[in-house]
Parts: structure tokens; sequence; C-alpha cells
């Protein structure tokens, strides 16, 4: 039967709640600087897979992205208003259909098949999201949280996307082979550890490409005023512009 009793359906709830809160935290103290938490952030995701319920999975997902692009993206209300949360929304679906098929997954796959092909599917979505869908909101993916500190390690190698690839498939692949609790403990907090130290690197800087200094603006249906006005700001600003 479909219906679960009152006792688990409170549990998962409150599972389910917990998680949201704790990956929100998580990914806002990365995108803070602190990118060795962001490993953590994708465990509190690959935990929120193993709901029971693709309707609860569906709406974490919901959850979780509005509480991550609402307080990123809050200049978009600025711009459109409340039609704001309606991209708002947009985005956060993406997060929530990766919440979906992979409790599908789950649910009809081997664990080990759904270990491997989770962070292929996040992958996936992820790349859609921002490439293929027409929209192609790119903002606020995980990688960009190491702007200043990816290419440490040679990790940035695996490119914007793939760092989130690689993050998700080393905590789903360490959930499924080290089977025990503390083991997995030790290994995250190492992990984590790793990447707080190799953030300290110093990252070579390739020469600065000659040419001309560009300063750009961009407005939402301006007038004539509107566009000559910031302008006079950007002459004000950056003076040694040699292209508006």
């Amino acid at each position: 039967m479909l219906i679960k009793s009152s006792p688990d359906l409170k549990r998962d709830i409150l599972m389910g709640f917990g998680w949201v809160v704790l990956a929100s935290l998580l990914f806002h103290l990365s995108y803070a600087g602190n990118v060795f938490l962001m490993p953590l952030y994708f465990l509190c995701l690959l935990k929120l897979t193993q709901s029971k319920s693709l309707p609860f999975a569906y709406l974490n997902g919901v959850l979780l992205g509005m509480s991550l692009y609402v307080y990123h993206l809050e200049f978009l209300i600025d711009i459109f208003n409340g039609f704001a949360y309606n991209l708002f929304c947009v985005l956060a679906t993406w997060l929530a259909l990766f919440l979906m098929f992979s409790v599908w997954i789950r649910r009809h796959l081997s664990e080990r098949t759904a270990a491997y092909l989770i962070p292929f599917l996040y992958l996936a979505l992820e790349f859609i999201r921002c490439e293929l869908y027409p929209l192609k909101f790119s903002w606020v993916i995980p990688g960009f949280a190491f702007f200043e500190s990816a290419y440490w390690s040679g990790i940035g190698a695996f490119g914007v996307y793939g760092v989130s690839f690689v993050l998700l498939s080393l905590v789903s692949l360490g959930d499924f082979y080290l089977k025990d609790n503390r083991l997995k403990i030790k290994a995250l907090m190492g992990f984590s550890l790793l990447l707080l130290i190799s953030a300290h690197f110093t990252v070579n800087q390739q020469k600065p490409v000659e040419g001309p200094v560009i300063t750009g603006v961009q407005l939402e249906f301006p007038g004539t005023k509107d566009v000559l006005e910031h302008f006079d700001r950007c002459l004000i600003e950056y003076p040694k512009t040699d292209i508006f």
C-alpha cells in the first residue's frame, strides 16, 4: 500500500526538512568562501535522494531551491518585482526534478547502480539547465562557489560543471562502499580538510590580454535619459575606459 503510517510520515517530513535546512546553510557558507563545506552540502543532497516519497522529494527540492536562489538573486526582485518569484520557482524546479528522479532510481534500480547513476543525473540536469534550456539559468550553481579557488590541485580541469560532478560522485560512492559510519565521517572530514588546505594555494594567474578597456551596462527597457545617466556614472567610476 502507498499510504504510510502517521509516525513514518512525520519522520520523513522532519528528516527532509532537517536536511533541507542543513544543506541550505552549508551552501551559503560555501558561497561565502568556505568551499571546503561543499562536499557536506552534496552529502545533504544525497540524503534527500533517500526519501521514500516522490512528492516529498519534489517538495524538498523546491524548498531547498527557494532557500538558495532568493537570497543570491535578490536583485531580480528589483528588476521584475513579483514576477521574479516565478523565476525562482523555475530554478528550484530543476533541483526538485533531480531529487524526484533520484528517488525513482533508488526505488527501481539497485543501490549500487543508483550510487553511480545519481551523479550523472545531476550533471545532466545542471548542464541542460545552464546550456540547453532556452532561459539558460546558470546562476548559483555549486561550481561558481569556487571562482577564486577552483583551479587548485587540478580540480579546475573538470570545469564548472565537473566540480559538482566530482564532489557528488565521491560522496555518493563513498556512502555506498564505506559501510562503517565512522569511516565515512573520517573520509568526509579528510576530504573537506584537503579542500580547505588546497584553497590557500596561490593560483598562477595568466598574463592579461592587451586590448581596450570596455565598460558595459545592462538595463531592462531603459529610456534614453536612463542610458545617458548610467554612462555618466560609469565615466566617473571608470575614467580609464576606452569603450562604453
